[in-house]
């Protein structure tokens, strides 16, 4: 297995800290970096960002979040 890049590292720590705000085990991680529609699904069944996964982009998050608040929705 190669060695993770830079961009692989930085992913894993902003999915770790998804986890860690919505108390997922460790495994989700592991499965959501294994490929990239793994990304995808991770992001589609927990109402992430895919723009803040992979790129660390919080633009659209904090978009997403404005909105829930509006519609007085739970931030998560």
């Amino acid at each position: 297995m190669p060695y993770p890049t830079e961009l692989q590292n930085e992913q894993h720590e902003r999915l770790q800290l998804i986890a860690e705000a919505l108390d997922l085990p460790e495994w989700e991680i592991d499965l959501a970096l294994a490929s990239e529609a793994g990304l995808v699904e991770f992001a589609e069944r927990y109402d992430q960002s895919l723009d803040y996964i992979v790129k660390g982009d919080l633009q659209p998050m904090l978009r997403t979040l404005c909105k829930r608040r509006t519609a007085g929705l739970q931030a998560f």
